[in-house]
């Protein structure tokens, strides 16, 4: 935390590379919540519980970074999971449940939980943000459910559909989730397979499509 006795002068720097970095993490935690929905929209069973996970911990080890601390993914991967217990069955619920109706739906379930998708991931990164803000100061579970309310609620009206569709955020969406530690083949299998999905529902052209196939392809000899 700053010290509040600092001078004006000495202090005035000091905020404005806070709110340069508060303003950069928020646009980082923003991008992935759409990569999140972008995964939630797919109609595969429980496309948003691995893979919205892994981008969860990619979130924070790029608002760590932000705030100049190097967080690896095992790590990350445990605050996430520290704090997605802290907030309760809200955060993973949502996820369980839209893939359990996908089961029944495959489509409509993704469209109607992609906006609570989004607003978890943000409420999300407002926690791991507050956190690795001022790492030196321990949240209370209170402040940590409070934040996390408040982002999500706001979030919520915040939700554009229309970016949902963008091609950062269909690129992000298919990135490969490097938290997920899996062999290399089933890996690539398993990006390929959402790169299919993201090109039959109309968020990839073609083009596109063969483009990432021919990446991976050259990846894997």
């Amino acid at each position: 935390m700053s010290d509040e006795t600092t001078g004006e002068a000495a202090g005035a720097p000091d905020a404005d590379d806070a709110d340069d970095a508060e303003r950069r993490a928020w646009r980082l935690i923003e991008r992935h919540g759409y990569a999140a929905a972008a995964l939630a929209v797919l109609p595969v069973p429980y496309s948003e519980t691995l893979g919205v996970t892994a981008i969860h911990v990619g979130m924070v080890v790029g608002v760590a970074r932000v705030y100049g601390v190097e967080l690896g993914h095992d790590s990350a991967a445990r605050l996430v999971g520290r704090l997605g217990a802290t907030v309760g069955l809200s955060y993973l619920g949502t996820r369980l449940a839209i893939g359990t109706a996908k089961l029944i739906l495959p489509v409509l379930p993704g469209l109607l939980g992609a906006p609570l998708v989004f607003a978890s991931t943000l409420g999300l990164g407002a926690v791991a943000r507050a956190h690795l803000a001022s790492p030196e100061r321990e949240l209370t579970d209170d402040e940590v459910r409070a934040l996390y309310r408040g982002a999500r609620e706001k979030a919520r009206g915040s939700f554009d559909p229309a970016r949902v569709r963008s091609a950062e955020a269909r690129a992000d969406a298919s990135a490969e989730p490097a938290a997920v530690p899996t062999a290399a083949t089933a890996r690539a299998r398993e990006r390929l397979e959402r790169l299919r999905h993201l090109r039959d529902q109309g968020f990839l052209a073609a083009d596109e499509f063969e483009a990432a196939r021919r990446k991976l392809d050259h990846e894997g000899t």
